[in-house]
């Protein structure tokens, strides 16, 4: 019973997600911009990350401001971590950096997998693109794809 119920919280938040990106896109909810402190949301979302810390490095230069929805913004930095380490190669690393360029917040997340063979790169910024987990040093690890 306690698996089904956390299934169905997990499908709860996934139903709410897609319809929270679909709205962004209709526009009928925009995006909640703010002025936000990025490295205090990115050293948080580092913070609580179930992965070992001996494999996920973050490296965060100290006040960093940007103007942002602090809701999209941790979203799509777990996704692109949870993504580091499923699609990494197996007991592979993940380096989450922020700091600035210019005037310019700069926030990378980087894994030591075999990366995205250059003729799909286009194509992950289609919705629910996904590239195929199959190719050796792939993992398998079912996926939606960025949903945005």
């Amino acid at each position: 019973l306690a698996m089904i119920h956390r299934q169905a919280d997990r499908m709860t938040q996934l139903i709410q997600q897609l319809l929270s990106i679909t709205r962004l896109e209709q526009g009928t909810e925009p995006a909640q911009r703010e002025a936000l402190d990025l490295a205090a949301l990115v050293t948080g979302v580092c913070a609580d990350q179930p992965y070992p810390r001996d494999r996920l490095a973050c490296q965060v230069q100290p006040g960093v401001w940007v103007r942002g929805d602090r809701g999209l913004l941790a979203r799509l930095l777990q996704n692109l971590i949870d993504n580091g380490f499923a699609y990494g190669k197996p007991q592979g690393h993940v380096w989450v950096t922020l700091g600035t360029e210019g005037d310019q917040a700069v926030l990378q997340v980087r894994d030591d997998g075999i990366g995205i063979p250059q003729d799909q790169q286009e194509k992950i910024w289609q919705r629910f693109y996904q590239v195929d987990p199959r190719p050796a040093g792939r993992g398998a690890a079912p996926g939606w794809g960025c949903p945005w």
